[in-house]
């Protein structure tokens, strides 16, 4: 769907995602409604396999996603002032956040709260790419530390995560969910769980991703 943004209820929300305030934006509420409304005049959709993927027209290196809804999400992302960036982004934000729900796997931001959106967001099968143990018998990823497979990827334990804990949060990648092939190993299981659970209703086995993604990683 396309639209002029200075004739829809985005705009609000679009000059404070370019500014400094765009966590915090009291239009982003407004914004959602209206990219809800505009995604329902597509034929068939529905929320239960869906997410919004809103391209911001700035050149600011950006990206925001809110997940609303076990599947519905909103992604917001950047045109930046690169196609590499965008490319990095929208895939950050559309495809990790919004179909994977994973977690953010850098911890360089300064206002921290709690920590027990990790807890509750593992009961829903989100951030799966974090930890808030490092017992290797505990984290989500567990499997691939025992898997000869993914040797080179370098999968292991290492603190920091979340966006901005530098202590008590794991993450699975030591430069984090950025690699040569888009995501790292833990967090393309994720990614595939979640688009098998829409698509046919159950999430695969760990054998079963390792199938696929042996067969289609570069």
């Amino acid at each position: 769907v396309r639209t002029k943004v200075q004739d829809t209820l985005l705009y609000a929300y679009i000059r404070d995602f370019s500014g400094q305030e765009y966590q915090q934006s009291k239009h982003a509420s407004t914004a959602h409604r209206r990219a809800l409304a505009m995604a329902s005049s597509i034929s068939g959709f529905t929320k239960d396999n869906t997410v919004i993927s809103v391209i911001v027209n700035t050149k600011v290196f950006l990206g925001l996603t809110y997940m609303t809804d076990q599947v519905l999400a909103y992604a917001y992302s950047a045109l930046s002032s690169s196609s590499t960036h965008f490319r990095g982004i929208i895939l950050h934000e559309t495809v990790g956040h919004g179909i994977g729900k994973l977690a953010d796997e850098y911890s360089i931001l300064s206002s921290c709260g709690s920590k027990d959106y990790i807890a509750e967001g593992h009961k829903k099968n989100w951030y799966m790419n974090i930890s808030l143990t490092n017992d290797p018998e505990k984290v989500p990823w567990a499997q691939f530390l025992k898997d000869k497979r993914y040797v080179t990827e370098d999968i292991g334990i290492y603190e920091g995560g979340g966006g901005c804990f530098k202590e008590g949060v794991w993450r699975s990648a030591k430069g984090g969910d950025d690699t040569p092939i888009g995501f790292n190993a833990p967090s393309r299981r994720a990614i595939y769980d979640h688009v098998m659970q829409v698509t046919t209703g159950r999430t695969p086995t760990y054998e079963e991703f390792v199938q696929f993604d042996l067969a289609h990683r570069k």
